[in-house]
C-alpha cells in the first residue's frame, strides 16, 4: 500500500546511439515519466542526428 502523499520515482531509460556499428552507450540514463515520453526523446535525439549528418 503506497501513501497517498507519497511520491514514486520515475522510471530511467537509457538511451543508445549505433551508428553504422559504433554504439555509444548511455550509461547514466535520464528520467522520464513515461515509455512513450522515452520514445518521443529518442525519436527527437536521432533526427538531430541524421540533419547533423546531412549538413556535414
Amino acid at each position: 500500500m503506497t501513501r497517498p502523499n507519497t511520491r514514486m520515482p520515475m522510471p530511467i531509460f537509457h538511451l543508445h546511439l549505433d551508428e553504422c556499428g559504433n554504439v555509444s552507450r548511455d550509461e547514466t540514463g535520464t528520467e522520464y515519466p513515461d515509455v512513450d515520453s522515452a520514445t518521443e526523446a529518442a525519436t527527437k535525439a536521432a533526427r538531430e542526428v541524421m540533419c547533423a549528418e546531412i549538413a556535414g
